[in-house]
């Protein structure tokens, strides 16, 4: 169901109340309302290339394979085009418990040779993948609580590519634990709101790295009741405020010790910010 954007006030229906107030489960068009309502804005480095992704979409550009470890390629792997393939190649049985992995498509490190193939009909596009449209999107689920919602967003990119970092480590040698790259990072944030008051954002979970970090309201920039989110570069990390130097540093610390991060200036909109449509729910 496609419900028109609701910009809700203090007045807003008092079913809604009554939910967060009964810890009930949400009722999709309640939760749909509720995610359009505090949906943050996402705002990239200008240096990143990949955008969050529409999953159905990304499987649907064909490439990519559910393989086996430690069996050779070609024969571990199986091609997937879709979330029906990806789900049936996943939960097969492996030989002597092995796991099964997505590769995803593309050769060198990080993707570096890889440009989406939608990218001529890309409405509006980053350097790598679309930047709207239909083959980008947020995932949202909701969830009443102690007289609160708990707004949870997801969003997906191809690849993790925490080049800052590596730069300082071993990433091949014993420090490769201090490493972030990968296939495939998802990232997200969780709105949570007042206490008594389930229409006004209280404060901000933001998912960098190796936990989540809360911002009150009042760390946070606000547009209405959605938060402003800035990604860093590469790691997609979630900040709650730019940096646009080179001393950029994650929340979380090793000792008394903040990490590095790559920047996260903000300078690029998400083309889907302003639109109403591009939320998908999860069951």
């Amino acid at each position: 169901m496609v419900l028109p954007f609701v910009d809700f006030s203090d007045d807003s229906p008092p079913d809604i109340a009554a939910e967060a107030r009964a810890g009930a489960d949400v009722a999709d068009e309640v939760a749909l309302q509720l995610a359009r309502r505090f949906r943050p804005i996402l705002q990239f480095d200008r240096n990143e290339p990949w955008r969050p992704l529409n999953i159905e979409a990304f499987l649907g550009q064909g490439g990519h394979r559910v393989c086996t470890s430690g069996v050779a390629e070609p024969e571990g792997c199986d091609n997937v085009s879709s979330s029906a393939d990806f789900l049936k190649a996943g939960s097969e049985t492996t030989d002597r418990g092995k796991s099964r992995y997505l590769d995803i498509a593309g050769k060198t490190k990080n993707g570096d040779d890889f440009r989406s193939p939608r990218l001529s009909g890309c409405p509006d596009l980053a350097p790598k993948d679309c930047n709207s449209g239909d083959d980008s999107a947020i995932y949202y689920k909701v969830r009443a609580a102690n007289e609160r919602f708990y707004v949870d967003y997801w969003w997906f990119f191809r690849y993790n590519d925490f080049s800052r970092l590596g730069a300082i480590t071993n990433c091949s040698g014993v420090l490769v634990i201090e490493c972030g790259d990968h296939e495939g990072d998802w990232e997200g944030v969780t709105v949570v709101t007042e206490d008594h008051h389930p229409y006004a954002a209280q404060y901000v979970g933001l998912a960098s790295h190796a936990g989540v970090f809360r911002s009150p309201r009042n760390q946070m920039q606000m547009a209405g009741e959605r938060p402003v989110v800035y990604i860093a570069r590469g790691s997609h990390g979630a900040y709650p405020q730019p940096c646009t130097g080179s001393g950029c540093r994650q929340q979380f610390r090793i000792g008394s010790v903040r990490r590095p991060e790559e920047r996260y200036g903000g300078e690029k909109a998400w083309g889907r910010n302003a639109g109403p449509d591009c939320e998908q729910g999860v069951s």
